[in-house]
Parts: C-alpha cells; sequence; structure tokens
C-alpha cells in the first residue's frame, strides 16, 4: 500500500534557501523566509488531516515539487530545499530528509504562479527488513550486504 499526500501552496520567492539569513555583521533567520516555511508546514498538516493521518513511516519518501513560477530568475532547487526542510521530521510528516527522494520541475506561468507539492510513501506492511544489517527494502529485492534471507514486517 502507498500513502499519496498532495497539495498546492502560492509561490513565494522568500521560501528560496538564498534568503534564509538576513544580511549584516550578524547572520539572523530572516522572518520572511521562517513565515514561508510556516505556511508550507501549515498546508501540510491540512492535506495530512483531510486524509486521517498524523505520521508517515520511517522508510524512504518520494518528494515531487512542480514549481509553476512567475519568471526566470528565482531557483527551483533552494525553494525544494527549503520546503524538505519544512516538511521533515518529528513535527511533519515523520521521516527525515535523509530518507528523501527528490524529483523537482519548474514551468514559467506569468498568471498563476504556485507551487504543487507531492508525497509518495511505502507503508511498513509492504516492507522487508534485512536481519543482518536491518534496511528496509522491497520484499522482491536483494539487500545490497548479501544475505539471503528476509524477515517480512507487518
Amino acid at each position: 500500500m502507498h500513502l499519496q499526500l498532495r497539495f498546492t501552496i502560492p509561490w513565494n520567492s522568500d521560501l528560496s534557501k538564498n534568503k534564509k539569513f538576513g544580511s549584516g555583521r550578524k547572520k539572523f533567520l530572516n522572518p520572511k523566509y521562517r513565515d514561508a516555511k510556516t505556511g508550507v508546514f501549515c498546508a501540510l498538516l491540512s492535506a495530512m488531516n483531510k486524509i486521517g493521518i498524523t505520521r508517515l513511516p520511517y522508510t524512504k519518501t518520494l518528494i515531487k515539487i512542480y514549481c509553476a513560477k512567475p519568471n526566470n530568475r528565482s531557483d527551483c532547487i533552494n525553494v525544494s530545499e527549503s520546503i524538505c526542510d519544512a516538511i521533515k521530521g518529528k513535527h511533519g510528516i515523520g521521516p527525515d530528509d535523509n530518507l528523501f527522494a527528490l524529483e523537482v520541475d519548474y514551468i514559467i506561468d506569468k498568471t498563476d504562479p504556485h507551487i504543487d507539492i507531492e508525497i509518495w510513501s511505502t507503508t511498513l506492511n509492504d516492507m522487508s527488513i534485512c536481519p543482518e544489517c536491518l534496511n528496509l527494502k522491497d520484499p522482491n529485492q536483494k539487500c545490497n550486504c548479501g544475505c539471503k534471507r528476509n524477515r517480512v514486517i507487518g
């Protein structure tokens, strides 16, 4: 079984990693960046509440980010890093961003700039665990450690 979350947020150039810290002699977290990340987090919680989940399993999670940006001046990669920072961990979807597989694409849309975010996760019942290296994997695949046995979770 796969879990899927899908939500859309308005385009916000303040989500760029380049705008994370304010300029000057003392580095500080830019309040506009913090507010933009909070907006992503609130949209995530709303999408999770709609389908009735509070956490995703701690497994590989695919994040698809489609940016419809207003011009070619902004960078979707830096925006996607900020989105991943906003949705990761114990306050977000559950898994940390080291378990994210990321797919990013963009188009130029001057009339309706927005960001579509899709989150796909495999549930633990569809995974097996290697008893030697404890890696989660598809039950039909062999583990990279070379062992032959598999134990199914569930």
